[in-house]
């Protein structure tokens, strides 16, 4: 939305929040470019780099959660932290029991 000049909101950040995830997990950002306007064109064009292609050990359900915080359609994004954190549980407690 930054890029766009749009209006930011919740789901602005929860976007960066997945960014940052994906990071943590892979070493890598989900997004590249040799400068920072090709980053933001990367943003703006590129599908969701499948975090199951650079890191194995994360499970189908944790790619699930990040890879809907990082649409790039807000309106697409989870709608609330809330709603984050409850997919994220699910996510962990389906590693945990398996």
């Amino acid at each position: 939305e930054q890029i766009r000049e749009e209006k930011m909101d919740e789901r602005s950040n929860i976007f960066t929040i997945g960014v940052i995830l994906y990071y943590m997990l892979t070493g890598t950002p989900p997004f590249s470019g040799k400068d920072p306007n090709a980053i933001y064109s990367s943003i703006l064009a590129s599908p969701f780099v499948n975090i199951l292609q650079q890191q194995s050990q994360v499970c189908d359900a944790t790619h699930t959660v990040i890879k809907r915080m990082t649409m790039n359609e807000k309106n697409a994004r989870y709608q609330s932290y809330a709603a984050v954190m409850e997919d994220l549980q699910k996510a962990i407690c389906s590693v945990e029991s398996a």
